[in-house]
């Protein structure tokens, strides 16, 4: 229809009975629909002309009386017009987030109150009380006239008495307010005034109203407060130095050997604004660090403080809570401990400790914070497939979500740094990531290589909706967008052929992503003991940077970007190996590399910035 009357080959008034008929589709359920009639009408509007119009308003009944009769209402229909333009433009203003309340047309009477203060009082003191006695009976309320004359009344008693107590009796209890002697009844305070005989059967009550807004205020005004914390901390977070420091690039220069650890290090974390971390062993023990110490001439690096684990368990895992000032440490027998870091003495100290159910949980395998403010809470993920949040000041759990072993068990875990969602890997090869504040599974991806183990996930650092992934096998590290369910690229360490399901077994056990220069870039360590600089913006620019304690003296490895299957893929090309020509006169010095997996990797900064690696072997290496 809309094209035959585009075209003109449809009659007038064919397309005004056919305009009434179809007029009631618009308000059609299909969307399909609804659009189709609104292009017919459009279409029709433009092939009739003015004169047809008026000859439908004769048809519909419009004649010179109607017409009169709508002239003579033109200044009512004026005002009706105007009232709803004004109504229109308040409602769109409140879409916009702006809400008029001194509009001169709005007569409603409206409370204003301050969230910022922090009198959590009464706000409606001028407020006249209900006065019950103790038989239940409520009584009238003091009119303004009433509360008036007894203001006067009271001056002139005072005047009267020179200051002494008012004489008034006790013995009866008056309905309504007296002649005199009781005007401390219409006291804002209800203490005031008062004497002890008349608190015994004297009751000040407020309607329900009163409370739910005194109870809405309240509830307001603490999560007003919240924010005020939350916008706190996440200003010293965009102020806190930042690591690496723009200009850094890590040359690979060993600076210290540290080996006191006589199991597996399975995790390092770095103290904020201090030059502090600390290191956790399979061995059991937590220890302290300092990399000021080693700016100076110190032959003996030692760790600063330490703690051993009762049960002497393996620690699976650590992170930073409480702002620095604590570490939270997950164990294999199932405890999870809190050790207090104290730097006046040569210990930590266990301030809280928690013993999960063997049944119910296992044991935690990952933990990381979520430190915001005052509020500190522990989120660690379970053998048995649960994550769950300890708030460390309260007691029980915060929050438990259910994520089962039907996708596999969990392998690892990060968290974005607003603290909003959560993603994890499993051991099936698949990722889940969970709303922090529904609580709820938002996305589920897979791995196209179908049960390939996840090693390690950490957040992009400049894309707040990306995840970094690293899988088993050809130290393959994949870039997933979240949001879409997308790999965007891979980095393929390895000089098998890209994307291949067979090749190299090793794999990226450690990833450090941060951001220097405008240039985002990843830090990769693993199986074949080797630490890769990624840069994410520009692949060719990536670099070996510290090689294995096994390879060959002045290896080389070359880095190319092409697109394969609709995937960015940046892969490794071994280069030629430069041979050294010249003579030494003393021995061939140790290769400064890893002899084992590497397992983690932090930066420190004191004077200057440090890479800290840390090796199955119990070794910790310091890198400049």
């Amino acid at each position: 229809m809309t094209s035959l009357t585009e075209l003109g080959l449809m009659s007038k008034p064919t397309i005004c009975e056919l305009v009434t008929e179809c007029s009631y589709f618009m308000v059609h359920p299909n969307l399909w629909i609804r659009q189709a009639v609104a292009g017919f009408i459009s279409i029709s509007a433009k092939a009739l002309s003015l004169l047809d119009l008026f000859r439908r308003l004769e048809a519909t009944g419009m004649n010179e009386t109607v017409e009169e009769y709508l002239l003579r209402m033109e200044h009512h229909l004026k005002k009706i017009h105007k009232h709803k333009m004004n109504a229109d433009a308040r409602h769109n203003k409140q879409k916009e987030g702006k809400i008029e309340l001194n509009s001169p047309s709005n007569l409603a009477k409206s409370h204003v109150f301050n969230l910022g203060d922090n009198l959590k009082g009464d706000f409606m003191s001028n407020r006249v009380l209900h006065r019950t006695n103790t038989y239940g009976s409520i009584e009238t309320n003091v009119n303004s006239e009433w509360n008036y004359s007894s203001e006067v009344l009271t001056r002139q008693s005072e005047s009267t008495n020179s200051g002494g107590p008012s004489s008034r009796s006790t013995s009866s209890r008056p309905s309504s307010p007296p002649a005199e002697g009781h005007n401390q009844f219409v006291s804002g305070d209800p203490s005031s005034n008062i004497s002890l005989h008349e608190r015994s059967y004297i009751q000040y009550r407020r309607s329900n109203c009163y409370i739910e807004l005194a109870n809405l205020k309240n509830k307001q005004q603490e999560h007003y407060f919240e924010a005020l914390r939350s916008k706190e901390w996440e200003d010293q977070a965009t102020w806190r130095p930042q690591l690496p420091v723009p200009g850094w690039r890590l040359k690979g220069r060993l600076v210290a050997h540290l080996h006191e650890h006589r199991g597996a290090i399975n995790k390092l974390c770095a103290l904020p604004d201090t030059p502090l971390f600390a290191s956790c062993s399979a061995d059991g023990s937590v220890r302290l660090w300092d990399c000021a110490k080693l700016e100076g001439r110190t032959i003996a690096n030692r760790s600063k403080q330490q703690y051993k684990m009762a049960s002497g368990s393996c620690i699976n895992s650590m992170s930073v809570c409480e702002g620095g000032q604590s570490l939270a440490t997950v164990c294999q027998d199932g405890t999870i401990n809190i050790l207090r870091v104290d730097s006046a003495s040569n210990k930590m100290n266990l301030v809280q400790s928690r013993q999960l159910n063997a049944d119910e949980d296992g044991f935690a395998v990952d933990v990381n914070c979520l430190d915001s403010g005052s509020q500190s809470v522990v989120v660690y993920a379970t053998l048995y497939g649960c994550l769950v949040g300890w708030d460390l000041r309260a007691p029980g759990i915060a929050w438990r979500l259910e994520n089962g072993l039907k996708r596999g068990l969990i392998t690892t875990f990060c968290m974005d740094p607003h603290h909003s969602w959560l993603t994890l890997g499993t051991s099936s090869g698949y990722h889940t990531t969970w709303d922090l504040r529904f609580q709820l599974p938002i996305t589920t991806i897979e791995h196209p290589s179908a049960g390939a183990r996840i090693r390690k996930v950490v957040s992009h650092p400049t894309e707040h909706s990306w995840v970094l992934s690293s899988v088993q096998g050809n130290n393959e590290i994949s870039i997933w967008n979240i949001e879409t369910g997308f790999r965007q690229s891979v980095l393929w360490g390895s000089t098998a052929p890209p994307l291949s399901k067979t090749g190299s077994t090793n794999s990226v056990c450690a990833m450090l992503s941060g951001y220097n220069d405008n240039v985002p870039f990843v830090l990769a360590g693993g199986t074949d003991q080797r630490l890769r600089f990624w840069n994410l913006e520009n692949p060719a620019g990536s670099y070996l940077a510290i090689p294995a304690a096994s390879d060959p003296s002045g290896i080389k490895l070359m880095y190319h970007n092409r697109l394969i299957d609709g995937t960015q893929v940046a892969y490794e090309e071994l280069g030629e190996t430069k041979q050294k020509d010249e003579c030494r006169t003393g021995p061939e010095p140790p290769p400064a590399g890893h002899k084992d997996c590497i397992s983690d990797v932090v930066l420190c900064k004191a004077s200057k910035c440090f890479l800290i690696t840390s090796s199955r072997d119990g070794v910790i290496k310091i890198w400049r």
